[in-house]
């Protein structure tokens, strides 16, 4: 059996808009620098971690307190009177012997195993033990499974202890008590550093002002002799800029110890065996991944790097036969492939019950190799999604030196000759160069050269003064620090956003036009949140497994070197980010959903010069429950004629006229939904999405939603209506009596008369009608008040005359329209 199989396999998960969520245990990150567990210091570090850019999607308080659990002698069982799978075990638990009731199929003579005496409170227990009759028999204690002691959800039997380290009556909270909390970080895509709890700690650290201090990683023992695996580093391979190895001897591959166990289960890991748990373990702690070969299977102890063969095929550790392209590189021994490079392990090398000498690999992989590596493998591990975004180049020595002291430390291995290292191309620091005044410029502020470069320093970078400015030198870990405006944000991160400005700019004064789109998209989000909806804000690249269940016949871009393979298309809509966002909620029991975006689509377009035409939408979504049950009657469900209601009170209020709705249906909006038109132009779609596409989005309630074509309605719909102060100018009051064509509508009359009268004519109004005694057949008479204005001065009637004159004449020729007599 390989013990190796679940190696790189840990709890970093997609958010549903993109994101990367890692989970972080205080009480490791307590070894970095001091924090506060209690719940308000808990919610004093999570504002922390915000301001940081690393959102706390959630904090869990874990605990197992083992209360009256000891460790208990199975001295003789007996089968129960009274049933068949019941046994009667007498224990000795050290005070003295005890008789009671077991079921489990474990049990026996001899064993060392946990037991709760009467008063023990287990976890997720609230009453303690109590005495109990079963089956007839008394029974005056409970001998306990994993399940029992909240360690896992083994249930197969009686957890057994080793008598060796376990005494009658010694209590299990010396080892099993665990009291931790636990946050689900967001982790942004270019920070691969913080994928670490070491990376979170630095930025803590810089923002308190406080040091920061590393686990101690004693030397572990040395072996007689100093025998290195040879690295060779093919030329032709541009993947892999270093390479190191530690060869270690005398390992004892077995459980790993209690304190191991508990910071990988806190942090959602799986034990597997303490030579793998050490590897996950460190790549946790210091965000580098490792990997450890069964030393037996490396053929002529001897690594090879080098680029795969176009069609060779590998058996990674997960059993499944790939293959490669000449894209991949592979870690070779010195007649086969033994890893697929910076991504997985070979099944042929993995970690086995009776290995004891292994090689433990710190590598450094180019990101963009790894990640079409993996791409093109269909594969995609913790170990790939970390060297994607980029390991530190510079700590393979201090990753090797820590995770050899703890295999040590728990397997009991010794050091087999030096640390073999082989790096042809050493990483450059690459200098950027921060101007203080335009750094106060983009934030808004007045710091000094001598504050940002405090910050800077904090945070790892080294800098010097120069004519330019400040000369910054990122850290090596830090690889997205790559432009001048990157270490502006970095200023401010630690400043704190909170003391930047508002701009005055985003203040237009009264009368001065601004930008007509700008205006439109807030214009539209201030509707949607006044008709209750929440705005959703997701990546602009998205997965096409996601597009392919929702929009599986719409062409898409691809993305030449993608983050991830999450994240390799460009969205053709908005619509099934919001969908999953919305799933996402309702299994969480938020049970009515009204949500929109606000944002591009982008499309192949071969008119386009860059062979992309973007677009901006607005997306709307209703799902879920409109009135959940009460006392007024039963649940009910959104449905066509909400999303209806709010389409329509959303068009109005955008101005827009003229519009028709029309029957509409493809493969995404159902039989039950209507598109919007104008003049022959459609605007959007709304109605009900197909269930078919639901389901496999993982939700059976009905979907409402609207794609509204926002660079349309921006070209139809009018500007924003403008305050204009009162004239301080008495205003000119004139009626008229028109006679026209009964067919005529009035505004086309109003229409010409206020574009004749101005710039004095302020208003037309339609006051009267009238048809009767005076006016010919097929007329109309209407009586329109004319109200003239001049905001810098007073009219009078030789001003509004001449004007009045003239409009009639435009009313006569335009429409036949007469005054009425």
């Amino acid at each position: 059996m390989f013990f190796g199989l679940f190696l790189n396999f840990v709890t970093v998960r997609k958010n549903p808009d993109g994101g990367v969520t890692m989970k972080i245990s205080l009480s490791w990150l307590n070894d970095f620098l001091p924090v506060d567990t209690s719940p308000a210091g808990v919610a004093a570090l999570t504002h922390e971690l915000t301001m940081l850019g690393f959102e706390v999607e959630s904090v869990q308080r874990i605990g197992r307190e083992l209360i009256g659990v000891v460790a208990a002698f199975v001295e003789k069982v007996e089968p129960h009177p009274n049933a068949d799978r019941l046994r009667l075990v007498t224990v000795n638990h050290g005070a003295g012997r005890l008789t009671l009731v077991c079921g489990a199929p474990n049990v026996a003579e001899g064993l060392t195993v946990p037991l709760a005496q009467l008063g023990a409170v287990l976890p997720g227990v609230e009453q303690p033990l109590k005495k109990a009759r079963i089956r007839g028999v008394d029974s005056e204690g409970m001998l306990c499974s994993e399940v029992e002691l909240g360690l896992s959800d083994d249930h197969s039997g009686l957890k057994l202890l080793d008598p060796a380290d376990w005494k009658p009556g010694d209590p299990l909270a010396r080892d099993y008590n665990l009291q931790d909390v636990v946050l689900d970080l967001e982790i942004t895509q270019n920070r691969g550093d913080a994928y670490s709890i070491l990376g979170i700690a630095r930025d803590l650290a810089a923002l308190r002002g406080v040091p920061l201090s590393r686990p101690e990683a004693p030397a572990a023992p040395a072996a007689d002799g100093d025998e290195r695996v040879e690295i060779v580093l093919d030329p032709a391979c541009a993947d892999c800029s270093r390479y190191a190895g530690q060869r270690m001897s005398g390992v004892r591959v077995g459980p790993s110890p209690r304190w191991l166990v508990n910071r990988l289960e806190a942090v959602g890991l799986r034990s597997i065996s303490n030579v793998v748990d050490v590897t996950n373990y460190v790549m946790w702690e210091l965000g580098h991944p490792l990997h450890a070969f069964d030393l037996r299977e490396v053929r002529g102890r001897r690594i090879h790097v080098r680029n795969a063969a176009a069609g060779e095929r590998f058996t990674t550790l997960d059993g499944q036969e790939r293959t490669l392209d000449v894209e991949h590189t592979l870690i070779c021994d010195g007649e086969r492939p033994v890893a697929l490079a910076g991504i997985m392990g070979g099944l042929n090398s993995g970690i086995a019950a009776d290995t004891t000498e292994i090689l433990l690999e710190c590598a450094v992989f180019d990101s963009v190799g790894i990640r079409m590596g993996a791409r093109r493998a269909g594969l995609s591990s913790d170990s790939s999604r970390r060297f994607e975004r980029g390991v530190d180049p510079r700590d393979v020595e201090a990753v090797l030196r820590r995770a050899s002291s703890l295999v040590a430390l728990t397997a009991g291995g010794q050091l087999a000759g030096g640390c073999a290292d082989a790096d042809p191309r050493p990483w450059q620091p690459q200098p950027l160069t921060l101007r203080s005044a335009r750094c106060n410029a983009v934030l808004g502020l007045a710091l000094s050269a001598e504050r940002m470069r405090a910050h800077l320093e904090a945070l790892g970078c080294e800098c010097e003064t120069s004519a330019e400015g400040l000369r910054v030198t990122p850290p090596s870990w830090r690889h997205d620090l790559e432009r001048e405006i990157d270490l502006i944000e970095e200023v401010v991160r630690l400043e704190g956003y909170e003391q930047v400005p508002q701009p005055d700019s985003a203040r237009v004064p009264l009368g001065q036009r601004g930008n007509p789109r700008r205006e439109l998209l807030e214009r539209v989000r201030r509707e949607a949140v006044g008709l209750g909806f929440r705005q959703v804000m997701s990546y602009s690249m998205t997965d096409p497994r996601q597009l392919e269940r929702v929009l599986p016949e719409r062409p898409v871009l691809q993305i030449r070197n993608p983050l991830s393979q999450e994240m390799s298309v460009l969205r053709p809509s908005l619509l099934p980010s919001l969908l999953e966002t919305a799933v996402y909620n309702l299994n969480r029991r938020a049970e009515g959903q009204r949500l929109f975006e606000l944002d591009r689509e982008f499309h192949p377009d071969p008119a386009c010069a860059t062979g992309c035409r973007e677009s901006l939408h607005l997306a709307l979504l209703l799902v879920g429950q409109l009135r959940p049950e009460s006392w007024q009657g039963p649940a009910e469900a959104y449905g066509f004629h909400d999303l209806k209601e709010v389409v329509l009170l959303l068009l109005s209020h955008l101005h827009l006229e003229g519009l028709r709705l029309l029957p509409y249906l493809d493969g995404v909006f159902s039989a039950n939904s209507l598109a919007i038109e104008r003049d022959g132009e459609r605007l959007g779609v709304f109605g009900q999405l197909e269930p078919r596409l639901c389901e496999r989005m993982g939700t059976e309630w009905p979907v409402f939603a609207l794609d509204l074509d926002l660079e349309s309605v921006a070209r139809l719909a009018p500007g924003l209506p403008r305050y204009q102060p009162f004239s301080r100018q008495p205003s000119v009051l004139r009626d008229l009596s028109l006679i026209s064509p009964a067919e005529l509508p009035a505004g086309a009359l109003a229409d010409t008369l206020l574009e004749a009268g101005r710039p004095l004519l302020q208003q037309v109004q339609v006051v009267d009608v009238y048809q009767g005694k005076g006016v010919p057949d097929g007329c109309v008479s209407r009586s329109y008040r004319l109200r003239f204005n001049d905001r810098e001065r007073s009219l009078s009637d030789a001003d509004v005359d001449p004007v009045v004159t003239d409009l009639l004449k435009q009313a006569e020729q335009r429409h036949g329209a007469r005054l009425r007599s």
